[in-house]
């Protein structure tokens, strides 16, 4: 149930909207170009959109801080009648702009330090992050192509062990091969066959795992994945 809804979470559906069931079979996955998967995750990855968009509310703060001494301007106007003949309306009337200057703020260069310092943080963060996303596109990408590059050598053992197993029953009937030599065929054949499930789970795994640090695991991707597996009968 948790991984469902983490599945749910990611591909931002509902819980019990994707159900991927069946066994697990070999599949083919294209294999991106690292450079277009960081690519992607730069512009997709939601952890760096934030980080971004704190580093732009960090650039802003700094602006205020350092406008905060600047000159408030404003216009004014005042128009005043003194009579009831208002055909000959004579009236006086003031114009005028005012000035503000904040001197003397002892709170100007603190504040405006700190908002720099923010600032700077928020970008060194930024800049983090993106690295981070780089190095973990990097490391999921050759995780998911070394398993995709180990699995025709486990389909080969397990056909090995599987005809080694072939060979040894007919000898151990005939009385030329000891059970012990059968029982040992039997397991080499039960390992091969765990090795092999667990490099087709861990090629379906890598291939998600590559897709969620690339910030692509959707919905369609997840449809994808659920095509790669076996119908449950």
């Amino acid at each position: 149930m948790r991984a469902r809804a983490r599945l749910a979470i990611l591909t931002g559906t509902r819980p019990g909207e994707l159900e991927p069931a069946g066994a697990l079979v070999e599949a083919y996955y294209s294999l991106p170009e690292e450079g277009e998967l960081v690519e992607r995750a730069l512009r997709e990855r939601r952890d760096l959109k934030i980080a971004k968009l704190q580093a732009a509310l960090a650039d802003a703060s700094q602006k205020q801080a350092s406008m905060s001494l600047l000159p408030t301007v404003e216009a004014f106007a005042a128009v005043e009648t003194a009579t009831a003949d208002f055909d000959r309306n004579p009236a006086s009337r003031v114009l005028g702009v005012r000035a503000q200057l904040p001197f003397g703020d002892p709170g100007y260069l603190p504040r405006r330090r700190r908002a720099e310092a923010e600032a700077r943080a928020s970008r060194s963060m930024t800049d983090e992050r993106a690295e981070t996303v780089r190095v973990e596109v990097a490391a999921a990408r050759a995780g998911f192509a070394g398993v995709a590059a180990s699995l025709p050598t486990m389909r080969w053992t397990r056909e090995q062990a599987s005809k080694s197993l072939e060979l040894f029953r007919p000898l151990y009937k005939e009385g030329r091969q000891s059970v012990m030599e059968v029982l040992r065929a039997e397991d080499a054949l039960a390992q091969a066959e765990d090795a092999y499930l667990q490099t087709l789970y861990y090629l379906h795994a890598g291939y998600a795992r590559l897709m969620l640090a690339a910030g692509g695991l959707d919905h369609g991707t997840v449809s994808i994945i659920a095509g790669n597996l076996e119908a449950a009968r």
